[in-house]
């Protein structure tokens, strides 16, 4: 079963093996796309479960995204979710475009030419791939 759970303002997903073997199978084809375009499946969360606590990472970059726009997160490198920039206003806190709040630091970012990278280990000059819901990404 697919759970998330609110943490701190980000959402961290686990999800359910029947989920991994879809985006296995999606991601099998996921760098046949020309440059610029990954290939998007909506997957549906069906239960919520409390995991208890953990640290996240947020990634701040130097781009101002737009509602659409986030990066590619997951705790394979086989599968991802498109994790959201905070481009939309909240009442907790003011827009911050250049900003996601990615996730649990063990999970994986999608980086330039199809490699993945630990959100722990990001450091400032990486680069990663931001993607919008349509699947056009940009460096």
């Amino acid at each position: 079963m697919s759970n998330f759970r609110k943490l701190s303002g980000s959402v961290s997903l686990l999800f359910c093996q029947r989920l991994i073997d879809l985006h296995t199978e999606v991601s099998a084809g996921l760098f046949d796309m020309p440059e610029h375009f990954i290939a998007l499946v909506t997957a549906t969360i069906t239960s919520t479960k409390q995991l208890g606590m953990g640290d996240r990472a947020c990634l701040d970059t130097c781009t101002q995204m737009t509602v659409g726009e986030g990066i590619l997160v997951g705790n394979t490198a086989a599968g991802f979710f498109l994790v959201h920039s905070e481009s939309i206003d909240n009442p907790y806190v003011a827009s911050r475009p250049f900003r996601v709040n990615a996730g649990a630091v063990h999970a994986y970012t999608l980086t330039p030419g199809g490699k993945t990278k630990y959100l722990a280990d990001l450091k400032a000059g990486d680069e990663v791939l931001l993607v919008d819901f349509q699947g056009k990404s940009q460096t």
